[in-house]
């Protein structure tokens, strides 16, 4: 297959910024879903096995999440102008081989030990 000629187009800021928004948005309900089946699954059946250390495991999870979350709303906070409009939609986070990209591989991989 042959590369594409021409450049690439480039995103306005107002676009960065919903896609930004939706990414954030995808996150935060795969950390939800992954904690909501976490916890229904032992109290369900493992109840009487659900010590102080898996209390400790799931506090220490959601920490995580809770770190990554806001790491990706720092990185991707936006920049209004006097008018309102968007000067600057902050950082792509779905570009690759970004930063965003191993903290999205991060909550990925924690949601995936976590279910």
């Amino acid at each position: 297959m042959a590369p594409p000629k021409g450049k690439q187009g480039t995103k306005g800021n107002k676009q960065i910024l919903e896609e930004n928004k939706q990414t954030v948005k995808f996150y935060v309900f795969m950390e939800f879903g992954a904690t909501v089946f976490n916890l229904g699954c032992n109290v369900l059946f493992n109840w009487d096995d659900f010590t102080t250390a898996r209390w400790f495991w799931l506090v220490f999870t959601l920490a995580v999440y809770f770190g990554c979350i806001q790491f990706l709303l720092y990185m991707s906070k936006p920049k209004f102008g006097e008018d309102g409009k968007v000067t600057d939609g902050g950082l792509d986070l779905n570009m690759e081989a970004g930063v965003a990209e191993h903290v999205k591989d991060l909550i990925i991989q924690i949601g995936r030990a976590h279910v």
